[in-house]
């Protein structure tokens, strides 16, 4: 993935790709461009967890506005890059990082908190 993120349609076509050669846990940072929002979370399975998102079966509101046409970007980081140990910790540290709580998608501080 690229550092400055990709569109849904990049990831979803090298979605196939990622799936073939072994999902990977980690946390995910999806940006709304249109309306300057994050939605952060993790998975074991991050490639597949993310499609969820933009085929209707994750987050409803992320999942509206890119059916209504708003932009986004998508960037992933793998546990295994990440230099934490726990992935709770991680996502609750991203998730604060990117105001995903505060004034973003995430309903949680992170891990139902």
């Amino acid at each position: 993935m690229k550092d400055e993120g990709v569109s849904p349609r990049e990831f979803l076509s090298a979605r196939d790709a990622l799936l073939r050669n072994g999902d990977f846990t980690g946390i995910y940072v999806i940006h709304n461009t249109t309306k300057n929002m994050n939605c952060v979370g993790q998975s074991v399975r991050v490639a597949g967890w993310v499609t969820q998102h933009f085929t209707g079966y994750g987050n409803g509101d992320v999942y509206a506005g890119y059916k209504y046409g708003d932009d986004f970007t998508i960037n992933v980081v793998s546990m295994y890059e990440s230099g934490y140990e726990n992935l709770d910790v991680l996502e609750r540290d991203a998730i604060r990082t990117y105001a995903a709580y505060d004034c973003g998608y995430n309903r949680t501080r992170g891990n139902g908190n």
